[in-house]
């Protein structure tokens, strides 16, 4: 099924986080106990799990002796959502430039040489696909050498930003009716 719109508003973003959390098939009861205070009826959630489905970000099957109950499964990982809407924003924000995405970024946070430097060696090491972000799947060939000034980093230097090929591939969701 295709996706009708790129992105989640709040609230389908928080059904859908919750959704992750559980890591498992869920029925609407289950996302509901992990929603924040104030609670939406749980008419509401199954609402919104009736639109992420007709988004595609999500899906649903019955198990027999359940009764009526639907059992909901993400389509799409939380990785996969972060890069689809980061994707959007470094197109729809930045002229589809990393480079001015990262600028900024180092800019708004006035982040440090040592601080960039961290950031990329926390970057390249193993992470638990469940837990973190994966690294996009693709220059996988070579690393990609990036360079962005700052006002803010002491200074005022050109800090090299760069980042080796090491990336791991998205986890899909898989599920069995």
């Amino acid at each position: 099924m295709r996706r009708k719109e790129n992105t989640l508003t709040k609230v389908e973003f928080e059904v859908m986080s919750a959704l992750w959390d559980i890591n498992q098939s869920a029925c609407a009861w289950d996302i509901l106990e992990r929603l924040p205070e104030p609670r939406p009826a749980y008419t509401t959630v199954a609402t919104y799990l009736k639109v992420l489905c007709e988004k595609g970000y999500v899906d649903f099957f019955k198990i027999k002796g359940e009764g009526k109950t639907h059992r909901y499964v993400a389509r799409v990982t939380r990785a996969e959502y972060t890069r689809q809407a980061m994707n959007e924003a470094k197109k729809n924000l930045f002229g589809g430039s990393i480079k001015k995405m990262l600028c900024f970024f180092v800019e708004e946070e006035h982040l440090t040489a040592e601080e960039i430097q961290t950031l990329l060696e926390e970057g390249t090491e193993q992470r638990e696909p469940s837990s973190s972000l994966e690294w996009p799947n693709r220059r996988t060939k070579q690393a990609q050498n990036r360079t962005c000034s700052s006002s803010a980093l002491q200074g005022g230097g050109r800090p090299k930003v760069s980042r080796d090929g090491r990336r791991a591939k998205a986890q899909g969701t898989n599920f069995q009716n």
